[in-house]
C-alpha cells in the first residue's frame, strides 16, 4: 500500500509515543531501518504484513476506520496461508 501523508503523520506520532524508532520496531517486530525508510520517504509503499503489525500502535493517530479494511485483509491472507 502507498504510504500517504495520513499514514506518515500517524507513524511519526507513534514513534514519539514509543520514544524512538527502535522501541516501535521492537514493539511491532519490524526492523528499525524499515521504519526509517517509511518516514524518510525512501520507501513509498508498505507491505500489508507491516501495516498490519503497525496498525494496532498507529490506529489512535489515524482517522476512525482508516486502513482497517487493509488490516483485515492482511489477517485473512495470513490465516489462509496456515
Amino acid at each position: 500500500m502507498k504510504i500517504d501523508k495520513i499514514v506518515k503523520d500517524a507513524l511519526r506520532k507513534t514513534i514519539l509515543k514509543h520514544g524512538s524508532q527502535v522501541a516501535l520496531a521492537k514493539a511491532c517486530n519490524i526492523k528499525q531501518g524499515t521504519i526509517s525508510r517509511y518516514i524518510s520517504g525512501t520507501r513509498e509503499d508498505m507491505t500489508l504484513e507491516n501495516y498490519s503489525k503497525l496498525y494496532s500502535e498507529m490506529k489512535e493517530f489515524l482517522p476512525e476506520g482508516y486502513g482497517l479494511n487493509i488490516t483485515l485483509k492482511a489477517e485473512k491472507l495470513e490465516l489462509s496461508g496456515m
